[in-house]
């Protein structure tokens, strides 16, 4: 009787001594780890790598910080992630901004059209350069849409605008969307144009098709 009174104890003991343990570990946060091999001032750090590892908001309006803003005459050199859906492969290429212009109306000179904006809005045209430096074509998709990011925090998802074209405006190129995409070693230049609202200032953000923004062009009001 006593020999089984004694391992009745044992194994009650055994049971309390599992339980705290289990219950220590449910109480004990776990506390996320960074990776030590990402160094945030590597210049060959990837634009994914960055975004992920190192960029912040700094506020809600703006584009995440990082983010190379792109001025006419400017080149920066961009990465994007691919996309399995649209067998996009990732890529890599600098991209310049050559000429940025911003107008209340665009005018067709082979007709008596003229393209107009709806009220509160102006038309943006870019002229891109883009020198593929990776070993697949690369994909100019993202250059065809963006982001705006406006001053007070307001955001639109912004798609091509097809009823007009920035030649008129002395602009060369057609859209990316009828753009061959450069191979390696290869470039083209192309036409982006955007409608933006005129309210206030903003930032066009461009990004990957994963989402990773690649850069941002500034916007201002016609006028200021």
């Amino acid at each position: 009787m006593r020999s089984r009174r004694i391992a009745t104890f044992l194994f009650a003991a055994f049971l309390t001594a599992t339980a705290g343990c289990g219950g220590g570990s449910a109480n004990k946060a776990e506390t996320p780890t960074a990776s030590t091999s990402v160094d945030c001032s590597d210049r060959d750090l990837s634009q994914s790598d960055y975004m992920k590892y190192c960029a912040t908001i700094t506020s809600p309006g703006s584009s995440p910080s990082g983010v190379p803003t792109l001025t006419a005459g400017r080149t920066v050199h961009v990465e994007t992630s691919g996309d399995e859906f649209s067998n996009a492969e990732p890529g890599s290429a600098d991209v310049t901004l050559v000429s940025f212009k911003a107008v209340a109306t665009i005018p067709d000179p082979e007709s008596a059209y003229t393209a107009t904006p709806e009220p509160g809005n102006q038309f943006v045209c870019l002229e891109f350069k883009v020198k593929n430096t990776g070993r697949t074509e690369f994909d100019t998709y993202p250059l065809t849409t963006a982001r705006w990011n406006g001053e007070n925090g307001e955001a639109k998802d912004l798609g091509i605008t097809l009823f007009a074209d920035c030649e008129s405006l002395g602009q060369h190129g057609q859209d990316f969307s009828s753009e061959a995409e450069p191979r390696p070693g290869q470039f083209v230049r192309g036409t982006t144009l955007l409608t933006v609202p005129n309210n206030q200032p903003g930032e066009l953000e461009f990004s990957d098709r994963a989402e990773v923004p690649l850069f941002q062009v500034k916007t201002q009001p016609l006028g200021r």
